[in-house]
């Protein structure tokens, strides 16, 4: 009897593995997403049927999945192709790195230098203001020489990097050459980075304020005092910087909307789903901004999310207009559903609807005025060299004239300070660019100092800086704007009265 029984399994084994292997070969190569799933719940359900350690209970796809699952980067892979078949915003974070993907400021912990390679070293191309760097004395067209005693000749930026980062308060002394000399200062390793928030007063009626990112409650804390300061100065345009913003917390953008708009009126509506039922709502502003003549915003390619939701909401409703390039084109939002590992699953979950512009998703917003930004060579590399003679205080004619070209390119001088005379504006610049390059300070432009200029005419020559095309856009349109009639009051205690009904 057990002898049939075993001769009937094994027959039916035969039967089935010759159908299973002739499928395999009616089919031609290259099979299918859907065709590999069919053949694995084929599998899976044989091994339930005809597996000797399985069973009916058994679940062979569970398994193979907590198999996989003891390699994380197996793990990771498939979470990153589960959340990433629905769209392009869906995603899986690794676990320890979500802070990194996502960060609520843009910063790290260095001394504020920006480098490219020159040869054998690292050449510092630029200093973040009020950085360690700066403070110290190191400047552009600087060659990175040694950090903390460690030779950087030959290493790449990365490596150059790793070693002038640390922990903040830490200290890494480097020493620079510059020209034929060499220089040793010790820098104190500070936070770094682009803030989320800034402002300032342009000039009468103008005020700009800049969101690199909508997030921290601290920055919005100043977003709000920046309106105080920008009503109390009386201006009657902004300028609102969005340019590389990449969106951030949506609520804090319908926030920034509503201290903005100066009527109650629904700037922005979004639609969620579920258990497949969807819901579409509207947001409303409270009316407590204050009346703008006009806002003028600026943005490029790198505003995307929260951001368009601001220049959508104020561009449609007529309190602003839009300077710059089509923007990134992302209307939807998403939850992050964050993990104590510091991992992250971030699933679409939000459809933006902005008051009148279609669908924007892929698409971007398009700015009321087209305008590109250019790059040109530095104003080093237009320069003459410097006369190595003597001049001071009083000479006038060509040598002056060469003088103050390159202490205006290399950012001493304003380009409507230079002449052909020796003035006080050239003293000055010429101390401050002795002092910067740790010259011995002299009323005198000599040899040492002259030869020093033409070394900086040297290492900013092969730089190329950036034409700001579309601020001087939004500036001007700023200007035509404020010089209309202000359609609020400021009294004595900061309170704003509209005189729009």
């Amino acid at each position: 009897m057990k002898t049939k029984k075993l001769l009937s399994a094994l027959l039916v084994c035969l039967m089935l593995l010759p159908s299973l292997a002739g499928a395999a070969a009616e089919e031609q190569p290259g099979l299918t997403a859907d065709q590999r799933y069919e053949r694995m719940e084929a599998i899976a359900e044989f091994i339930k049927i005809y597996g000797i350690d399985s069973s009916s209970e058994d679940d062979p796809v569970m398994r193979a999945l907590l198999t996989m699952f003891e390699d994380e980067d197996l793990y990771n892979l498939f979470m990153e192709s589960m959340l990433g078949s629905y769209d392009s915003h869906s995603m899986f974070i690794p676990a320890g790195t979500y802070d990194t993907a996502f960060p609520t400021t843009e910063s790290y912990v260095g001394v504020g230098i920006t480098m490219q390679l020159d040869g054998e070293y690292a050449k510092v191309t630029d200093v973040t203001a009020g950085g360690p760097a700066d403070e110290a004395g190191v400047k552009p067209g600087d060659l990175l020489v040694t950090a903390n005693g460690v030779t950087l000749r030959g290493k790449d930026l990365t490596e150059v990097s790793s070693l002038l980062r640390g922990e903040e308060g830490t200290e890494v002394t480097v020493v620079v050459r510059r020209g034929e000399a060499e220089l040793r200062f010790t820098l104190v390793r500070a936070q770094m980075g682009t803030p989320n928030f800034s402002s300032y007063l342009v000039e009468d009626g103008v005020y700009y304020m800049k969101w690199a990112r909508f997030a921290d409650t601290a920055s919005y804390i100043k977003f709000v005092f920046a309106i105080q300061d920008m009503t109390e100065n009386n201006c009657r345009s902004l300028i609102l910087d969005l340019r590389g913003n990449p969106g951030g917390d949506l609520n804090m953008a319908y926030n920034v909307i509503n201290r903005l708009l100066p009527v109650s009126v629904d700037f922005f509506g979004y639609c969620t789903k579920q258990n497949g039922e969807r819901f579409y709502q509207s947001v409303t502003s409270e009316g407590i901004g204050p009346a703008l003549n006009k806002i003028i915003i600026l943005s490029d390619g790198g505003s995307a999310s929260a951001a368009e939701v601001v220049q959508a909401s104020l561009c449609d409703l007529g309190y602003a207009v839009s300077v710059g390039e089509q923007t990134y084109g992302k209307a939807r939002g998403q939850y992050h559903l964050t993990f104590p590992d510091n991992s992250a699953a971030v699933i679409t979950s939000v459809e933006l609807i902005a008051p009148s512009t279609p669908d924007y998703e892929g698409v971007g917003l398009t700015p009321t005025y087209e305008v590109h930004n250019e790059t040109t060579r530095h104003p080093a590399a237009s320069c003459d060299p410097v006369p190595t003679t003597d001049m001071t205080f009083g000479f006038v004619g060509e040598g002056p004239y060469l003088l103050n070209r390159a202490l205006s390119a290399l950012g001493y001088l304003d380009a409507g300070q230079v002449s052909y005379s020796f003035g006080f504006s050239t003293l000055a610049a010429l101390i401050a660019f002795q002092q910067d390059y740790q010259l011995a300070v002299s009323p005198i432009c000599n040899v040492y100092s002259a030869q020093a200029i033409n070394s900086a005419l040297e290492n900013y020559a092969g730089q190329t800086v950036t034409v700001d095309l579309q601020y001087e856009k939004a500036l001007e349109l700023a200007r035509e704007y404020a010089a209309q009639p202000q359609q609020y009051t400021v009294d004595v205690l900061g309170n704003v009265t509209n005189l729009i009904d």
